[in-house]
């Protein structure tokens, strides 16, 4: 992918599968420089837009956050029907599945930057210009708006590696649909 001009090395993985869920995931190397965060995100829309995602990330991360915040980025399609959601990131996209069972109220006074999707999602930002953000202020907005969110239910509980549990509430999205993580 080009960006001004300028090769950025990514790693990109997706299936395509005729049941079940699908996944695309791209992840940005070294290569990608704070500058370039806004074209990332708009990236992330457009994949966001064109799959109609039930369930998307698009998810800086640095290393001096806490891998709590750097881990709920990473999610499988899998682990998803399985689970539930992990924590909402910078930009997440919920698919009007995730919007019923979370409740559209309970995203909407969640205090996070809600979007209508043109598919019938939300788009939830922790910040207004979350490429602008550093890590202490979407960690910190991650903790408050998840306050709101957990007593869904439907989040899964991704703190134990390789423990994971499903949020309480939590049901597997019945029909084909796209998770995707930027």
């Amino acid at each position: 992918m080009y960006i001004d001009d300028k090769l950025l090395v990514l790693s990109a993985y997706f299936s395509a599968r005729n049941e079940d869920l699908n996944y695309v995931s791209v992840e940005f190397g070294a290569s990608l420089k704070q500058k370039d965060l806004p074209k990332v995100f708009a990236f992330g829309d457009a994949l966001a837009k064109q799959l109609e995602a039930e369930f998307g990330t698009v998810h800086p991360v640095w290393l001096e956050a806490s891998q709590e915040y750097c881990a709920c980025g990473q999610i499988t399609a899998e682990e998803l029907q399985k689970y539930g959601p992990t924590p909402v990131c910078a930009r997440t996209w919920f698919g009007s599945d995730l919007v019923k069972m979370i409740g559209r109220e309970r995203l909407c006074h969640s205090g996070a930057i809600i979007r209508d999707t043109p598919w019938g999602g939300i788009q939830l930002d922790l910040a207004p210009h979350p490429w602008e953000s550093d890590v202490e202020t979407l960690s910190s907005n991650q903790l408050s708006v998840m306050k709101h969110l957990e007593p869904s239910g439907v989040f899964g509980d991704y703190t134990k590696f390789l423990e994971y549990k499903p949020g309480a509430n939590w049901k597997p999205i019945l029909h084909q649909t796209s998770p995707l993580k930027v």
